[in-house]
């Protein structure tokens, strides 16, 4: 049998259908006047360039986006090359080395939070029979940190670790959120949109209080919210996303997807109470999605989301919610 894939939260592919790939990360975010960048900051802005185009890119390419003259930016992709960070290829193209993707998975592998979730994710597999993740929230996008997965199943997740899919589009993301903002003015700003001028919205006073479990620093830092013309996936941009008086929207993936922010807002206060978080098939239709909060043992601090993504004809939602208690259970004490 033809083994046949999808994104974890982001693309569905079965039978002859042919996928819809959407990047897992989102474009560098790179000074915003780059032709000003200078040394180092240069060589870690072509790095990051890189970093988002698998398939490489040329000297007259890089140097365009830089805004530099092709002299200055070969100067800084030959310390790369030197370094063994980056490649040129035979067809003139620089791409990130293999050395340089050691180097990443051997970080990720011996962080000792990685270290202690993965015994959890691989449960999980075992009892499901579905891929589960670990995610960790960076502005308004989840961040996949580690990924255990079934064998053998025809159909498979191909998310991949340091991957990224935009918050309000999938169940980690949305507990995420729910955890991180205390106010319909929160979710705004960690969103990167500006709230209506004249807003209609509900009462937006503080939803979560106190040292609980649920009010749980994300991240354990601050997360500058990005300004309101920022373009980073998840926010809808262009004049009609931002004018003055008008709704600012999220970017819609599926017709389940929710892309109004008081509507949002209103699934987050189900999600406090509820303590999970579901994906309705909202990233991409035929995956389903079922998060729970994971915290750092012994402490409450909340470090990220554990979640199980199921294939809808393999797993339907109903199912994930009515063993959401088992699969805290396991979250809670593996890995102790």
């Amino acid at each position: 049998m033809s083994q046949h894939t999808v994104h974890g939260d982001s693309a569905y592919y079965h039978g002859d259908t042919q996928p819809h790939t959407q990047p897992l990360v989102s474009q560098p975010l790179v000074s915003a006047d780059l032709s000003k960048l200078k040394g180092a900051d240069r060589v870690l802005a072509l790095l990051i360039v890189l970093a988002h185009r698998p398939q490489g890119a040329s000297l007259e390419e890089l140097a365009e986006i830089m805004a530099a003259p092709k002299s200055t930016v070969h100067r800084s992709l030959s310390s790369l090359v030197k370094s063994e960070l980056v490649t040129n290829s035979a067809h003139g193209r620089y791409e990130i080395s293999d050395e340089f993707l050691r180097l990443a998975f051997t970080y990720a592998e011996s962080r000792p939070l990685t270290q202690r979730v993965q015994p959890i994710l691989n449960r999980l597999v075992a009892r499901f029979g579905e891929t589960a993740h670990y995610a960790v929230l960076d502005g308004n996008r989840v961040i996949y940190q580690a990924k255990a997965e079934p064998q053998g199943r025809a159909v498979k997740l191909t998310s991949v670790v340091g991957g990224a899919n935009p918050a309000h589009a999938t169940a980690v993301g949305k507990l995420l959120l729910a955890y991180k903002t205390h106010t319909l003015t929160d979710l705004y700003e960690i969103l990167g949109l500006t709230p209506p001028s004249t807003p209609n919205t509900p009462n937006t006073g503080a939803a979560v209080t106190g040292k609980a479990r649920p009010t749980a620093s994300v991240t354990g830092k601050a997360h500058a919210a990005a300004p309101a013309h920022a373009t980073k996936t998840g926010v809808a941009s262009g004049p009609a996303a931002l004018s003055a008086g008008s709704t600012p929207e999220l970017e819609r993936r599926t017709a389940h997807t929710i892309t109004s922010v008081p509507e949002l807002w209103k699934e987050l206060e189900i999600i406090r109470a509820q303590q999970y978080a579901v994906d309705r098939e909202e990233s991409e239709n035929g995956l389903n999605c079922l998060a729970v909060p994971y915290y750092a043992p012994g402490s409450q601090y909340l470090a990220g989301a554990i979640s199980v993504s199921a294939i809808a004809f393999r797993m339907p939602l109903h199912v994930l919610e009515e063993n959401v208690a088992e699969i805290r259970e396991i979250v809670n004490t593996s890995g102790q």
